[in-house]
């Protein structure tokens, strides 16, 4: 018999009155076709993405071109000669290593006094080159800490950054970061299974006709209980201490929900402080203001932020990006729910545990054919579920299930344990 815990049959009567709620609506909207907004008007552009920092590193520079409103995905722009020189007379040439994305053939660091300029050549001959640029310095990267905040109507944690303003300098910041949070899946695999010796289909009832296979198990070897995500920033962050006569500047991170899951085993977040020049943090602003769903360089911009990127050849074509050099400075923090008082969150998606019965062969009962389950799931047979265990009652063995994520935690992140993480 198949069977599921209560809610998977409270879940079928919800899902059966949605059902019956939305038939006039399906019928209503039946005959009316979808509408598709469209770009009438496009212009082309080259998109540039990078910023050169004192990190003594790889970098990277991103080429795109603009996309229209119903396009998913930018094009990107491939060949390309990229490299950057130097006031020093040394050049930094970049290799594309995948579609779009250039790193630089050697490591190397922006350093003081000296300015440094983006050539880039595209496959078409097009040739485009930055002002040159400094990088500035300023105080470091202050401190880096959570509190319990309430903000829209809700508690949390609020990560803040205190910048050190002493000297009451005007100095502009953009921020960015990376989180990491810790996953423990609710369900362990205990076994790995296999289908072998599969016999020929053997007719059961009247029409019902059913395969036979022997199931083999051994023990479940990989580490997929426990990994760690990380997920990178998708805003644009600023701050500057323009006009500001306090010496502690405090500027909000992130803010996380209490029953949020990332808090739900270990989160950390690394933040990264880039200090840049007066032109570059307006270009930012001017370009935050216009961020739509996440991507800044969508065609249907209500106007165009110049960039200190130009064509060679026609001074009056236009060019996305920005190319600064900046001062980074960094740190991590670490913390739990229980640091803040909080109840441990649920998982953020529903624990199927469900078993089956390897002599349920058949559909005659009004259930599912257990056996055959068994056989896709094992087999991966268009299939989102996996097998971790059997347990023996009355020397029956049944064969426990549940998602595919729930047990397994690398098909959404990864099982290595990065060499920062501290437990």
């Amino acid at each position: 018999m198949h069977r599921f815990i209560k809610l998977k049959i409270n879940f079928k009567t919800i899902l059966f009155k949605k059902y019956v709620m939305l038939i006039p609506l399906l019928l209503l909207f039946a005959c009316v076709e979808e509408y598709v907004p469209q770009t009438s008007v496009f212009e082309d552009i080259l998109v540039v993405e990078t910023i050169l920092t004192d990190e003594f590193k790889n970098h990277k520079v991103t080429l795109t071109r603009s996309y229209k409103f119903e396009e998913e995905t930018p094009q990107y722009e491939t060949n390309a000669l990229v490299w950057i020189e130097d006031s020093q007379n040394n050049s930094f040439h970049f290799s594309e290593t995948s579609e779009g994305i250039y790193i630089s053939n050697q490591p190397f660091m922006a350093l003081p006094n000296v300015s440094y300029t983006l050539h880039i050549t595209t496959e078409d001959g097009k040739e485009y080159q930055s002002k040159d640029e400094t990088i500035i310095s300023a105080s470091p990267i202050g401190n880096l800490y959570a509190e319990l905040a309430t903000g829209n109507n809700e508690t949390g944690v609020q990560v803040f950054i205190d910048n050190d303003n002493q000297l009451n300098e005007d100095n502009f910041y953009m921020y960015e970061f990376e989180e990491t949070y810790k996953i423990i899946t609710p369900i362990d695999i205990e076994l790995d299974f296999e289908t072998a010796n599969e016999g020929q289909e053997y007719l059961i009832a009247w029409g019902q006709w059913a395969k036979s296979f022997d199931i083999l198990s051994s023990p479940h070897t990989t580490q997929t209980s426990v990994c760690y995500k990380v997920d990178y920033q998708k805003e644009i962050l600023l701050a500057n201490t323009n006009n500001l006569n306090t010496k502690i500047i405090k500027f909000p991170i992130r803010f996380i929900p209490y029953n949020s899951y990332l808090l739900r085993e270990r989160y950390s977040i690394l933040v990264k402080q880039l200090v840049l020049s007066e032109d570059a943090f307006f270009y930012f602003s001017a370009l935050k203001k216009m961020q739509i769903n996440g991507n800044v360089f969508i065609e249907n911009q209500p106007g165009y932020v110049k960039s200190n990127i130009y064509s060679k050849q026609d001074e009056n074509e236009k060019v996305a990006g920005y190319f600064s050099v900046s001062q980074m400075t960094s740190k991590r923090i670490y913390f739990n729910y229980s640091d803040f008082g909080f109840e441990k969150p649920l998982y953020p998606f529903y624990v199927l545990n469900g078993q089956l019965d390897y002599r349920d062969a058949t559909w005659k009962d009004r259930d599912q054919d257990d056996r055959e389950l068994i056989y896709e799931y094992i087999n991966n047979v268009n299939s989102e579920y996996t097998i971790y265990k059997i347990v023996f009652t009355n020397d029956i063995p049944f064969y426990y299930y549940t998602f595919d994520y729930t047990c397994d935690c690398t098909t959404f992140s990864s099982n290595i344990k990065p060499v920062f993480w501290e437990d």
